[in-house]
């Protein structure tokens, strides 16, 4: 988020960015920057199933995933992509691709000097990853207009935009 923040031309300013995770990771290394930034950093300590399933008048304009949720079972995707659909404008995910390339690029981790759970690690998450149209698949069919664009980035990555129609 703070490379993102930083790459931003011209700057955006007075944002709030929340981070919602069971552990508060986020740092100063990158509260800071993104302070002096004009970004407002917000930390929700919750797990994602509970948030999903907790009532809430929260709105976000924009909630952003990477490599998360191709953790998820059918079911449990699904109450996830029902909460951000209810409480955000746009949503991005980018996910591990299940595709032939991704799983050869996962087995050769060892030549970039990965260590043996990250290469155990990616494999595993190209087998859980998406193609298709499987994240679409999952979105709520709610009577809100959204636009959905689900699509392979080359070389490894599957990704869902998702913003309302106005």
């Amino acid at each position: 988020m703070l490379r993102f923040a930083q790459s931003l031309r011209p700057p955006w300013r007075d944002v709030q960015v929340t981070f919602i995770d069971r552990h508060d990771l986020i740092g100063p290394e990158i509260r800071e920057p993104l302070g002096l930034l004009g970004w407002d950093v917000q930390m929700v300590r919750i797990d994602a199933l509970d948030w999903a399933g907790a009532f809430s008048n929260e709105q976000y304009d924009l909630c952003v995933t990477t490599l998360f949720l191709h953790h998820f079972q059918s079911a449990a995707l699904e109450q996830v992509l029902r909460a951000v659909a209810g409480r955000c404008r746009a949503f991005v995910a980018c996910e591990p691709r299940r595709n032939r390339a991704a799983w050869i690029g996962s087995h050769l981790l060892a030549l970039l000097g990965a260590n043996e759970v990250t290469r155990e690690d990616g494999v595993t998450s190209v087998v859980a990853g998406f193609t298709g149209h499987e994240l679409t698949a999952l979105w709520p069919a709610s009577g809100v207009n959204w636009r959905l664009r689900e699509y392979f980035a080359w070389p490894f990555t599957h990704c869902l935009v998702a913003s309302l129609t106005e």
